[in-house]
């Protein structure tokens, strides 16, 4: 098997589902300030598909970095979510908080911009750590060119968290639409005048009016006509992560009121009509993990996750432990994908 083939191999197979039993993840140390790393963390680590490669250890079996005892942020990646999962817990039931040491010393390498011991927007930290863990693959399967990037999917990572969106101009004349596509990691959402995800994602999708002084030039009629432009999900992704720009654009104010969010999430109003209608989408995801992204009131991030019937209720900043609620049932739908939101 040649070395592409080894780290990609783990392309094929993934699982919405847990493979075998996993307790609740413990808790992490804050190490100062890393609430927002954490936050992170927990969320990942209760990802099934994600969680499944790094508990089998997919990629360090076949890692060229380990091998050569060189750092490989895949491979520490993978240690952290194990040693957050390993069934070893307390006679009491619960576990003793772990420190995120490796990665929270990696910060700055991941984005230059971060900073150890300072407090940092968690979805930036997502990004910079999901775009490491991509690179990483592509460099060790040979296929990395920053300059002309490989087509979608290309890694594990990308398989996981990559969508594809459709921006799509219709002439109101003659009826000509134009359309373009481009790669998504994330959705971030605005949240003026909405009370929901579900309200964000729909004014995300609203079809705008292109007219007056704004109008577009139609390729087939070849002057200025009024139009209607919208942006839809093409190709929804498996892990979908959802940014709520809890920031006022304008003023830059904090949003502070609440925004509400369920634990399943109907993807299908927002998919481009020509995708629904052929049937070559998710639906609705089955769980969802939340976390408070740059800093609440007390100054901490924290996350929460809903996974398989679980409620993980998480001390991510500074708890020793963490703790499950009573299962609650299931609806039955079907459950292909998760979702992650951040604000």
């Amino acid at each position: 098997m040649s070395q592409c083939q080894q780290h990609l191999q783990g392309m094929q197979g993934l699982s919405a589902q847990w493979r075998r039993e996993v307790q609740i993840g413990c808790g992490l140390q804050n190490l100062g300030n890393s609430c927002y790393l954490n936050s992170v963390l927990q969320c990942l680590a209760h990802l099934p598909p994600l969680a499944n490669s790094c508990l089998a250890k997919q990629h360090s079996r076949s890692c060229k970095l380990l091998k050569e005892n060189r750092p490989c942020i895949c491979c520490t990646f993978e240690r952290q979510v194990n040693s957050m999962l390993a069934a070893n817990p307390h006679s009491n039931g619960y576990r003793m908080a772990v420190a995120p040491t490796a990665i929270y010393n990696s910060v700055h390498n991941l984005n230059k911009n971060l900073q150890r011991g300072r407090q940092e927007d968690s979805h930036e930290l997502l990004r910079s750590l999901v775009d490491a863990l991509e690179r990483n693959l592509l460099r060790q399967a040979g296929n990395y060119n920053p300059q002309r990037p490989p087509k979608h999917p290309r890694t594990v990572v990308n398989q996981l968290f990559g969508g594809i969106l459709q921006s799509q101009v219709r002439c109101l004349q003659c009826g000509h639409a134009s359309s373009t596509w481009d790669p998504c990691m994330d959705l971030s959402l605005e949240l003026a005048n909405c009370s929901s995800v579900e309200d964000a994602l729909r004014r995300f999708t609203a079809a705008e009016k292109l007219d007056g002084d704004n109008k577009y030039r139609c390729e087939e009629c070849k002057h200025l006509v009024p139009a209607q432009k919208q942006m839809t999900v093409y190709d929804d992704p498996n892990v979908l992560v959802i940014h709520l720009k809890r920031f006022d654009g304008i003023f830059g104010a904090k949003i502070s009121r609440e925004i509400a969010f369920s634990e399943t999430l109907d993807l299908e109003p927002y998919i481009c009509p020509s995708r629904r209608i052929r049937g070559g989408v998710n639906g609705c995801s089955s769980s969802c993990s939340y976390s408070n992204g740059y800093t609440n009131s007390n100054g901490h991030s924290s996350s929460s996750s809903c996974l398989n019937n679980r409620d993980h209720s998480h001390c991510s900043s500074n708890g020793s432990s963490s703790s499950s609620s009573s299962p609650q049932q299931q609806d039955g739908r079907s459950s292909p994908g998760h979702y992650v939101l951040h604000g």
